[in-house]
């Protein structure tokens, strides 16, 4: 079962034995970029637990490349390191697909005094290389149940927003706790025109 997501959609994730999806794949993907120019050219995933106010209290809480490479190890997630040189043929694979970037996220391990898991997603040096999404075709992220790939497909192509044409950043969306314990997962689709540096500054962390 796939589900193209809309902007603002909100999708449960409890299964019909009434738990909720416990070990989630996200991916990030595009099809060949138009840049002509001869920087490199690369999308980065992001991944972070915020507290009550919306921000990411702490760096541990922060799940992408450069807390990945600080060595940065998470019981709540899993990130797959993506390559720096601007050629993303290595990727990760899952469910027989290549993905450019992805992580997994275990919501039971997620704490009980955290909010949210939010998903974004920024072009690296973006800003720098005056680099946007308009020359992306096809950028998309996926969400799968991990046990169950098949059975629980999540689909969001944030490239069919002409708003993000001219950004560079873009809250993909978010996980979230329901009353009843079980995950649910918002699709948010806003983009910043400050590239990597708003989008960190949106979760109070200061990158330059």
């Amino acid at each position: 079962m796939t589900i193209n997501l809309n902007k603002n959609q909100t999708i449960d994730l409890k299964k019909d034995d009434g738990h909720s999806v416990k070990r989630v794949f996200v991916g990030i993907n595009w099809n060949q970029n138009t840049y002509s120019g001869e920087e490199d050219f690369d999308i980065d995933l992001l991944g972070g637990l915020t507290n009550e106010s919306g921000k990411i209290s702490d760096i541990e809480y922060l799940v992408n490349w450069l807390t990945y490479k600080q060595g940065i190890q998470w019981t709540f997630a899993k990130f797959y390191g993506d390559n720096q040189t601007g050629d993303d043929s290595q990727g990760v694979e899952f469910n027989g697909l290549h993905f450019d970037e992805g992580m997994e996220l275990y919501t039971e391990n997620i704490p009980a005094s955290m909010c949210d898991f939010y998903v974004a997603s920024y072009i690296h040096l973006g800003m720098d290389r005056m680099q946007n999404f308009g020359m992306i075709p096809n950028a998309s992220m996926d969400i799968y149940d991990m046990d169950d790939p098949e059975g629980f497909h999540l689909h969001y192509d944030f490239s069919r927003d002409k708003k993000f044409e001219s950004l560079a950043a873009t809250v993909i969306g978010k996980f979230y706790r329901q009353s009843d314990g079980t995950f649910a997962f918002r699709a948010i689709g806003a983009g910043f025109e400050g590239g990597a540096v708003e989008l960190y500054k949106h979760f109070g962390l200061d990158v330059r």
